[in-house]
Formats: structure tokens, sequence, C-alpha cells
């Protein structure tokens, strides 16, 4: 018997940091009977490749150079010769695959996603979510630091939309509701206070986060006032984004000297609620465990994690202009990480600019 166990996120709950740890963990979970593939996985250990092909709007960054009858010939094929899966001592093999590209139901081919389920006696579909307000600042600050341009905090929460009941609904509907194994993401709650073996007390296997392969990878977000730069800055090309990113993040960790922020206000708060609380209340009666109940639950009363942000003064701005061109880029008039910072400022900004900087 061969059981399929289907992480899919969702994304902001540690998932590359779980990827990550079971890629590189392979001849361990092998000893225990479980397969992690290579097939279908891109280079952080997701199987984001897998999933691209399955996906209604595939993102083309994961664009694989196999086909999806390719991949999944591979993936029967090292399923049926057994020579990578379970152990000689055990009946059932168990097979993980990885990728919060899946997590919504709706936005997956069905009959490519049935033709993967179909290679398994047994499906488990393995999610983890994270309370909404909490989810959201996460997931903005994650597609700004990676290069997206959005809108302004707000108006992506309004647009964003994380109904965990209708995505447990439309799994359900595939693979059966007691075949979901739902947990909350929040270190208080998770087997050990940790995503690793949690997940691997999911898959019924006595292996914990100590038995994996270690690693040093950190997901960190970015001071509020880094994402304000990048937000305006990221529609426009620089020859080094990763030093960019690394200044700005000294530039105003330095400043805020371990004072902590949230674009979360008690505004966007009472939107949230509003808008998932009686459905989160569903997740809870169908689909969490008695003791979980309260996991994604709003409070009544707004606690904000931070102070409140304030948007970058004129004057802070020039002190990061005269900051940035001191570091010497070469040479530093024709820089394109000055001008892409530079096309970012308000007009009144650029004219005092000019005191530091006399470029055009």
């Amino acid at each position: 018997m061969t059981t399929l166990y289907l992480h899919i996120g969702s994304n902001k709950t540690a998932t590359s940091y779980l990827q990550f740890r079971l890629s590189r963990s392979r001849s361990v979970l092998k000893r225990h009977g479980i397969y992690y593939p290579w097939v279908g996985q891109s280079g952080i250990g997701a199987h984001h490749f897998l999933a691209a092909h399955i996906r209604r709007d595939p993102d083309k960054l994961f664009e694989a150079q196999e086909t999806y009858e390719q991949i999944l010939e591979q993936l029967e094929r090292n399923i049926h010769q057994g020579a990578n899966l379970a152990s000689s001592t055990s009946t059932e093999q168990k097979v993980v695959l990885s990728s919060e590209m899946l997590f919504h139901p709706e936005r997956n081919n069905t009959e490519r996603l049935e033709a993967l389920l179909a290679l398994f006696s047994t499906v488990k579909i393995v999610v983890y979510l994270r309370r909404q307000d909490h989810y959201l600042p996460s997931y903005y600050n994650s597609i700004i630091r990676n290069g997206g341009t959005l809108d302004t905090f707000d108006k992506f929460c309004k647009n964003t939309n994380m109904d965990y009941f209708k995505v447990l609904n439309g799994w359900s509907a595939i693979v059966g509701e007691d075949n979901l194994i739902v947990r909350p993401f929040s270190k208080d709650l998770l087997y050990q206070g940790n995503i690793c073996s949690d997940f691997l007390q999911c898959i019924d296997t006595p292996l914990t986060e100590q038995s994996l392969v270690a690693s040093g990878m950190v997901n960190e977000s970015l001071p509020l006032e880094s994402l304000e730069i990048l937000r305006h800055t990221n529609h426009q090309r620089v020859e080094s984004p990763r030093v960019f990113h690394d200044f700005l993040d000294k530039h105003f960790r330095e400043r805020r000297r371990g004072v902590s922020s949230t674009l979360m206000t008690e505004e966007i708060y009472d939107s949230i609620r509003e808008q998932y609380q009686e459905k989160n209340r569903r997740v809870a009666r169908l689909y969490l465990k008695s003791e979980f109940a309260d996991s994604l639950k709003f409070p009544s009363v707004f606690s904000p994690p931070g102070e409140a942000y304030l948007p970058l003064s004129t004057e802070e701005l020039s002190h990061l202009a005269a900051s940035l061109w001191n570091m010497h880029y070469s040479p530093p008039p024709k820089s394109l990480i000055w001008r892409r910072l530079k096309s970012a400022l308000p007009p009144r900004l650029k004219v005092l600019a000019q005191k530091y900087l006399p470029i055009s």
C-alpha cells in the first residue's frame, strides 16, 4: 500500500524551511519507509515544477523541462520499483510531496491533479493555517521582498482572499474529509514547538526535527521602511538587488534600534475579523481537533503587535539618499541602484536631495 502525504502549505507557515529540511534528509526518511521524490522538485526542495503543471495559472518561474506525463511516469516507476521507498520490513510505502502552489484547489487543473492522486492507494492532505491577521502582513512583506510591486497594505488585504473554509471544502470534495490533516500554525501549538517535528508526527513516523539534517536557513521579514522604498522601486531593474536589500535592511534596523512597528491598524484588523471570523469558526468546527478550536479565533479587542508604522518623512528619505551615496557605488552618478531610489522620491525631496547629490 502506498500513501501520499501531499503538503499544500499554506505559504508563510515555514513551508520553505520544512521543504529544505526534508529534501536534505532523504536518506534518513528512506530508512523509515518515507520517499521524498527528486522528480518535480525545484532548487529549494519544494515540488514546484510538479505543481506548476497542475496549476491552471502556472508561475513561469517554475516551468519544468519535463512534460507532466514524463514526471508522472518517473514517479510511478519509482513507486512500483520500491527501491527508493519503504524499508524491507515495512509493508506500507509513504510518499511526501510538498508545494504551497497547490493550496487553492479551484486554481488546479482537475484532470491533472486526479492523474497524480490516482498513483496512490491513499491520499492525505496536510495543511497548516495561520490566522489571517498574522498571515497577511507576512505575505505582503514576502511579495515585496521578492520583487513585487503592490498597492498599500490595506488595499492588499482587501484584494487577497484567504477563505480557509472554502479551501478545505474544496479539498474535502477531492479526497474526503477524513483524509484532511489540518494543523494550526502557532509555535505554542506545534508538536515540540516546531514545524518539522509537527509534520513528521502528522505522517505517523517516530522521527522528530533532531532526526533531520540541520539547516541554517533563515527567512526574515524586511523592516517596514524598506518595504516602503521597495514597493515604489521594484519596477526598476537593478544590477545588485541583494546589495540594495542588505543596505536598506542595515540602514533601517540601525535607526529603529529594536523597536518593532506594524502595518496592521485597528481599522484593517476589524475588516479582516469581520470577513473571516465566521468562516474560521466553521473551520474549527469541521476540520480542527477540539484542542485547536480557538487557534483561528480573533480576539474581540485589537492588540497591535508593535508601534503603528509612520511613512518616511522627507528628512528621513534625504538621510537615506545621502547614506546610499556615501557607499561609493562605481560610478555613483550612473548607479542603477541610486536611480532606482531617486525615481521614488517625492518632488520636494528631489529638490532637497540636490543639496546632497547634484544629479539630474
